[in-house]
């Protein structure tokens, strides 16, 4: 835990804790806030007022078996995820499983190997197991599939150039393996319902066990389409949202008929904009994006060292910057607390919900 943040417990009586634990224990509180802005207005922006009240939380008490933090404490630094024995690297993409735990793809070692950190949905989110290691290389992006199954990305270059997914069982052993059409693949998502959504060149429409079924978006190549560059997605209802790399941009896209029906997001500084006064060549993101369920929309911005929040209809509700140089990786929000976990390289943090 970083300085400036405070613990107390609290009594829990969730649905989610009785799960897990059987018992209603104490839930682990975290106070903490960092540089948090809105400029949408009404959200409760964060910070608090000057004797440290209120400020942009969020977070209901609904399934609150995980670490929550609360904005309460203006100044103070963000919550970093519980990782004494420093087994993460460079935190690649994040997850959560039906149950709370967190799983963390991590990249370490030259040349690049890859392995899954699963850290457990206790109140100090400890390490549980580590999955792949030993497997992996060069990994990309992670989901969990409609069986529960976990689908990792690799980018293989050598001997050839491939993009290969390895399905995962719960317990981590290998249950087989999947190849993309294309050896550029950077992300992958799941809709839940037996159908993987893959982003490259194209993005592609393959079943659960990886056989390919339909090309979703056609050419996003092409520096004339609505969808250039697609990394990291998250799907929700009827649309899948897209983190467009050269686009600087955030696009939605129809699953039935591969029609990008919304873009939003420029070059820049500003609100709503990505990758600064960064060259072409130096481009950087957005290329991760999270839903939290609720119609909101959280991207990361790389070279601003920040993350932005969006409603699905592309209105910009505010960011969290977190105030010094150290790259923005993956995201996620937790579905039971809502908090957002961001990777920055070798730790997560926990930043409160706005």
């Amino acid at each position: 835990m970083s300085g400036g943040a405070t613990l107390r417990y609290e009594p829990c009586l969730s649905v989610h804790s009785l799960l897990k634990s059987g018992l209603g224990v104490f839930c682990l509180l975290a106070v903490a806030c960092g540089d948090l802005a809105s400029h949408a207005g009404g959200e409760g922006a964060g910070g608090g007022d000057d004797n440290g009240a209120g400020g942009g939380s969020g977070a209901d008490d609904a399934g609150m078996f995980s670490l929550k933090v609360a904005c309460t404490v203006p100044g103070a630094s963000e919550v970093q995820l519980n990782d004494p024995q420093k087994r993460i690297t460079e935190a690649v993409a994040l997850l959560f499983d039906t149950q709370g735990d967190l799983y963390v793809l991590d990249r370490y070692a030259s040349p690049k190997k890859g392995r899954v950190l699963v850290f457990s949905v206790g109140p100090n989110r400890a390490w549980e197991k580590t999955m792949g290691e030993g497997v992996l290389g060069n990994v990309q992006d992670m989901t969990l599939d409609s069986h529960g199954r976990l689908h990792v990305l690799e980018r293989i270059v050598l001997p050839v150039d491939e993009s290969r997914v390895t399905i995962f069982n719960a317990d981590g052993t290998v249950v087989a393996t999947w190849k993309g059409r294309f050896d550029s693949a950077n992300g992958l998502a799941s809709d839940g319902q037996g159908h993987l959504y893959l982003s490259n060149n194209n993005v592609d429409v393959f079943t659960d066990d990886g056989v390919f079924e339909r090309e979703l978006v056609h050419e996003a190549s092409n520096v004339n389409a609505p969808l250039q560059y697609p990394y990291g997605m998250v799907i929700t209802s009827s649309s899948l949202w897209a983190a467009d790399l050269f686009k600087h941009a955030i696009a939605e896209v129809v699953v039935n008929d591969g029609r990008v029906r919304s873009v939003f997001g420029s070059k820049g500084t500003g609100p709503g904009q990505f990758d600064g006064n960064a060259s072409e060549l130096d481009a950087r993101g957005p290329t991760r994006i999270a839903s939290d369920g609720m119609g909101n929309l959280y991207a990361n911005d790389p070279t601003q060292n920040r993350i932005q929040k969006f409603s699905e209809q592309g209105d910009f509700k505010g960011m969290f910057s977190f105030g010094r140089a150290q790259d923005v990786g993956g995201l996620v929000v937790d579905p039971f607390s809502r908090n957002i976990y961001v990777g920055r390289r070798s730790t997560v943090t926990i930043v409160c919900p706005w």
